[in-house]
Formats: structure tokens, sequence, C-alpha cells
């Protein structure tokens, strides 16, 4: 018997390649399906779906599935058949129960449960008899249907509620933490090395990264939700946290340690080492040994961003239809609470698009009075010196990004460079939020979302 040559063996491994990858191809219907094979099934069925890995939904008056050679594969009995999602598909009998198929459309699961929730790790959360449990792929049962409610958090751990108290548990059902809390929000920050809260008669204590209480429930617990699973964006290593009703601190939410003792009625965020501090009704700044850098001398303070902070002094009062009311005006100061911009700006509170009026890119948004307005109605920039660089001429102005800033006119949005050019003219009826690595404008008009370069030239997508 003569031995395949070295040539004809990585041949015939490519061939069986190519037949295994035809199998599982993704894309329309009528690309990946013969002519005469296609224009057949357009007579039997009354819609053919887009191929994702190997086959396609099809229906007549129910609904099934096709491979890419036009052959059924799963009949058209089910309601309902759902887009494929790690090599399953959740279908959906005429009876409103609910099952799965794999990706060649054979049913792994029976259609016998009454509900489902978003699968994953080889995981399938399911509902009978009212209770939620855990399948595997084969459809054997791996946690019995006993839970009120479960969530997937990763491939080790899951969220669990037993009689309106929730717990974290591994798939062997030991506990992370006991099923007696009130609700729990794992990972806050969503990352493993972020802290988790647990809420347990209206307290909140603190577990580091570890899983490891730090804190005991003294806490005041806010906006208590269900079972909750969310990110937020890093706060770099500690938490402000409120207790005994109006007051606020600091903890380093790994160790527990009080990093500022509870006494302030609000906090900022920490920017080299300082962050604003309000103490009966007066702003300051202070360190992160509680020490203060500037006296509690302002009626509002900010956080500093490129060196300075815009604060507010009292400048006296206005007369309005509802009574005499104090107003501030605003300035800059540095680090060491000397007015780099002297206080002689109106209130920018009415801007929503730079309500901190922080320095972004050597430029700050500030804002005019209109007539006899307490508060700021038209705002453009200034440089670090105070001086307008573009003339308030806005309703609204964000901060700068990249060069780009988003700006407001007669209800309408738009963008501006600093070179006082609008690059994007008043169109638009929204905006998208971008980010600090953002290059790319995104606008809103009718419903339809329009992209842009950072030069307002649309962005042309592929």
């Amino acid at each position: 018997m003569k031995k395949l040559s070295c040539h004809f063996i990585p041949l015939l491994f490519l061939l069986c390649a190519c037949q295994t990858g035809n199998e599982y191809k993704s894309g329309k219907s009528y690309e990946i399906l013969s002519k005469d094979t296609y224009d057949k099934l357009q007579l039997v069925y009354n819609s053919i779906g887009d191929f994702e890995l190997g086959t396609a939904i099809v229906a007549d008056s129910l609904y099934g599935l096709i491979n890419v050679e036009g052959k059924e594969v799963l009949p058209c009995i089910f309601d309902t058949i759902f887009s494929l999602k790690d090599n399953y598909r959740i279908v959906r009998s005429c009876d409103k129960n609910y099952g799965v198929v794999n990706i060649d459309g054979k049913q792994c699961i029976s259609c016998v449960y009454e509900n489902f929730k978003p699968y994953g790790y080889g995981y399938f959360p399911f509902k009978r008899n009212n209770k939620w449990g855990f399948l595997e792929e084969n459809g054997e049962i791996r946690i019995q249907f006993k839970y009120d409610d479960v969530e997937i958090i990763n491939d080790s751990i899951f969220m669990c509620k037993v009689d309106d108290k929730y717990g974290l548990l591994r798939y062997d059902e030991t506990p992370i933490f006991e099923v007696i809390y009130d609700a729990i929000i794992y990972k806050l920050l969503g990352k493993e090395s972020s802290p988790s809260f647990l809420y347990l008669n209206e307290k909140l204590a603190i577990a580091n990264s570890k899983n490891k209480l730090i804190t005991d429930f003294e806490y005041d617990a806010n906006n208590v939700g269900g079972l909750r699973y969310i990110a937020l964006p890093q706060l770099e290593k500690y938490l402000e946290l409120k207790k005994n009703g109006d007051k606020y601190g600091l903890i380093d939410y790994e160790t527990g340690k009080v990093i500022i003792p509870f006494k302030y009625e609000s906090l900022g965020n920490i920017s080299d080492s300082l962050l604003y501090a309000e103490m009966n009704g007066k702003y300051g700044y202070i360190n992160l040994d509680n020490k203060m850098i500037i006296p509690f001398k302002f009626e509002d303070a900010e956080n500093f961003s490129e060196g300075l902070a815009r604060v507010g002094i009292h400048k006296g009062y206005y007369n309005s239809i509802v009574g005499r009311l104090p107003y501030n005006e605003y300035g800059f100061i540095n680090k060491r609470g000397d007015f780099i911009i002297k206080p002689t700006f109106a209130n920018p509170i009415l801007n929503s698009l730079s309500k901190s009026s922080e320095f972004h890119e050597e430029l700050a948004a500030m804002g005019i009075r209109d007539k006899n307005n307490m508060l700021a109605q038209k705002f453009g920039y200034i440089d670090k010196t105070g001086k307008w660089v573009i003339k308030p001429a806005f309703d609204e102005a964000g901060g700068f990004i990249h060069g780009v800033a988003l700006v407001k006119k007669n209800k309408k949005y738009g963008y501006i460079n600093k070179k006082r050019e609008l690059i994007v003219d008043f169109l638009y009826d929204d905006f998208v939020a971008r980010y600090n690595n953002d290059s790319i404008i995104v606008l809103e008009k009718d419903g339809i979302e329009y992209k842009f370069n950072l030069d307002g030239t649309p962005l042309l997508e592929k």
C-alpha cells in the first residue's frame, strides 16, 4: 500500500476544513443557498432568514430551521425561534414553553419550561413550576428548580433570590454571600478588584474584592433595588458613602479604613490628592489626610481640572417673583486658593452640557447674563487668563475633547472647533455622549444617528 505524499496530506486537511467551514456559513440566504434551492424554498416558506453558522430560520405559519443545503433540520412547529448565541438557540413551542436547540438544529432541551434568562458558561437558567434553576447543555438538571430568581454572574458564581432575600452562590451552591440580604450589588465597579454592596434592614455594608465583609451595616442605603449586577466607572480606590442621614465621607474599599471622616455635606472628586468638601454650607478643599488646604469660604466649588477649580462667592441679592434671592459670581483658583481668574462670571447652572465648568484642553465653558437675569444665559469659552476665546453665543456649551466641542443653539446641536469654526451645523435634535478617547462625533436627527470625523466631515461607514 502506497503512503500518502507529504504534499497531499496538507491538501487533504485543507479540503476537509473547507467542507466543515461550508457547513457553518453565515450570511444572506440567497448568497449561501444555490439559486435553484433558494428559488424552490421561496415557494415553500413565507420567509427565509439569514444564516447563522450553518442554519437559518424559516417560516410558513410557524418557524423551523434549514441548513446550507436547504434541508429542514428543525420542523416548522415552533411559535418563536431566537437568534443563535454561543452555538444554541432558544425556541418556544405553541403552548408558550421554552427549550433549546443546538447549532445543528437538534433539540437538546425540551420545550417544557415557563421562562428563560440569558445563558452562558454552559449554564441555562430556566423556570419550571414557578421556580428557577439551571440546566446543562444536554438538558440535565445542574441546579434544582427552587429559586425565586437567578442571574448568571460569571463561570463560577450566580445570584439568587429566595423569599425576597438575595445571596451569591457558587454553582455547587456553596455560598459566597448567604441568602439573607435585601439586595446585592456585586463588583460595583465592574472589575475583579471592585467591592460589592450588601443591603440589610435599610443599611449598607461593603465587601472587598476578596468578597470579605470589611464594614458593618452602618451606611445609608439609598435606592435599594432588586437583583442587580451593575458596572460603574472606576473611582480610584476610594468609595464615597453617606452616613447618619446627611454626612459624607470616603473609605478605602479594600480595607474598610475611613479615609475622610463622615462630617461633610458633600464631597468632590479626587484631583491631584485634593477634593472639595462642604461643611456648614461653605466650601473648601481638603487632602486625603483630611487636612484643610483651602479654607471653607466659598458659596460653591467644583473639582480641580488642569490646575484650576471654579468657585463661587456671594455677590449680592436678586429681586425675583419669588422674593429676594442671593446670587454668586464665579472665578477660578489655583491649588493655593489664589484667584487666577477673578470671580466676575455668572452662575452657569443652565449649561447642562458642562455643569462643572472645568477646564478641558486649556478652555472652560462659561457664560454671561442676558438682560436682567441672575443666571448665565449665553455661553462661550475662556482661556486660563479669563479672556474670551470663543464669545458667548450658545445656549449651552460642552467641554472640548480632541479639539472639538458640542454646542447648542435654538434647541439644536452642532460642533465647533478651537478656531471658532462651526464644523457640524445646528441641525440635530440630540447627541451621543463622547468619551476622552472618542474620535467620532455622533448626533441624532429624527431618530437617526449621524457620525462625523473630528474635522466635521461625514463618516462613511463600510
